[in-house]
């Protein structure tokens, strides 16, 4: 077992001791000698590592200062050992305060984020990383048992009203962004015999991987048809090549779907065979969108009647949209909240809990902290990965086959037990409730991904 770095070694090791000119150089410094912080300093460090964990920089609100202006940190080596010295303070400090998994695990993220940046030898790097790898295969070992695991389910209310063709036409808006989550959702409806009573196809009219404009020099109609071919065929892409070169991987994930979720394998099949979304709806609408804040789309849903809206991806909702009154927005996110908001929840709740969980809710400005609507834990589910896939892979197979069909669980329950989609009950979240947590490094990934397998964490 390798012994955990103690501050004065770490100190060190960093050589955090140089001259930082820059004023928010001076400020981290001080954070890192000052034995007990402020709350205002605290919240300087929660600053420093949200701008990390997110966006990758080193922005630092100054407790100095009234107005709590960002300060543009110089990015030199010495700026990014400070940083690293801080945010090392801070694990400790929630280690000594016997702190959640939950906290330990967001530090050690933004930690692993923040080593990736510093430039030091190659001796000093392994023994500062091989620090973070000790307290991560300490804490991968620590897990929270669930409880309660289906009781949160909305009333079940039933449905009628069938169609001619034995399916029935439900009350409900898709809003359709082309992707693996989108395509589980209409499969999901589907097979249950449902039918939204309209969905709206938004098609990127830029390049999803070059951001360039789409055949603009087309007339527009065939543009339109164009746009959603180059979009489908690169959101697609990597679940199509896994598809042909990990099939015994995707095999497993897909039979383990099926029989822990209960999820037919024709219904599996549907999401991935490309079905025509006049399959699905009888009301197609298709908008070619920049963006969720394109005029185009703003302007053709103010003029929709009244509807609940199902999302199903393609950026952040802007407000404006959201604002709309005669509008309701569903999404189905794959955490438990409000314990597990933000990005990468899949294996967020895998490692945190050892099972997969999923909320759906009405959506509000904010992340993840709308009106819940029903949340569930979901059966117990391992699935060993090939050995040989490479960890980026490992990654792409887990949400391109494995989380679509942990929201699509969640969503079965919903629309199967209620009849009107926007007066469902809810109960509204605390925002004070709960972690909001970011996508995460590689290393969470592995130890993330080692939990859903079912196999010991690294090192255990």
């Amino acid at each position: 077992m390798t012994d955990r770095l103690t501050e004065d070694q770490l100190s060190a090791h960093l050589d955090i001791q140089e001259p930082a000119v820059p004023p928010a150089g001076r400020t981290l410094r001080e954070l890192l000698q000052t034995p007990s912080w402020t709350e205002e300093q605290q919240a300087a460090v929660r600053s420093l590592a949200k701008e990390i964990d997110i966006h990758g920089k080193l922005r630092l609100e100054r407790p100095d200062r009234d107005d709590a202006e960002p300060v543009a940190a110089d990015p030199a080596p010495e700026m990014w050992r400070l940083a690293y010295g801080v945010l090392h303070k801070a694990l400790r400090t929630d280690e000594a305060e016997n702190a959640t998994p939950a906290r330990r695990l967001k530090w050690l993220n933004v930690l692993y984020k923040t080593a990736d940046r510093l430039d030091l030898g190659a001796d000093t790097s392994k023994t500062v990383l091989a620090d973070l790898d000790q307290r991560l295969t300490d804490q991968a070992k620590v897990w929270s048992p669930v409880s309660g695991d289906n009781a949160d389910d909305a009333p079940s209310t039933g449905h009628d009203g069938q169609t001619a063709d034995g399916s029935t036409t439900i009350p409900l808006t898709v809003l359709f962004y082309d992707s693996p989550i989108a395509r589980a959702y209409l499969a999901t409806l589907r097979g249950l015999g449902l039918r939204p009573e309209r969905i709206i196809n938004l098609v990127a009219a830029k390049d999803l991987v070059t951001k360039k404009p789409v055949g603009r020099w087309l007339p527009r109609s065939i543009r339109r048809d164009y746009a959603a071919h180059r979009h489908r065929t690169r959101i697609h892409y990597w679940p199509q090549r896994l598809q042909r070169t990990a099939k015994g991987t995707v095999t497993t994930l897909l039979h383990g779907i099926s029989r822990q979720f209960g999820f037919p394998a024709q219904v599996l099949d549907d999401a991935h065979s490309m079905t025509p979304l006049s399959g699905y709806s009888d009301t197609i609408d298709t908008v070619l969108i920049s963006g969720l804040k394109d005029d185009a789309l703003a302007a053709y849903l103010r003029n929709l009647p009244a509807a609940t809206v199902l999302y199903t991806g393609g950026g952040i909702v802007p407000r404006d949209l959201l604002d709309l009154t005669h509008l309701r927005f569903l999404h189905v996110h794959p955490g438990y909240l409000p314990d597990i908001r933000g990005a990468d929840c899949t294996l967020w709740s895998a490692l945190l809990h050892r099972r997969l969980s999923a909320s759906c809710f009405y959506m509000a400005p904010g992340i993840d902290t709308g009106d819940i609507v029903a949340r569930r834990w979901l059966p117990p589910f391992a699935a060993p990965l090939a050995p040989e896939l490479e960890a980026p892979n490992r990654y792409r197979a887990i949400y391109g086959f494995l989380d679509p069909w942990v929201r699509a669980y969640v969503l079965r329950s919903v629309v199967t037990q209620n009849r009107e989609f926007g007066q469902m009950a809810s109960r509204p979240q605390r925002p004070e409730e709960g972690q909001t947590f970011h996508f995460m490094h590689p290393k969470i990934q592995a130890a993330a991904i080692a939990a859903l397998e079912g196999a010991p964490a690294p090192g255990a």
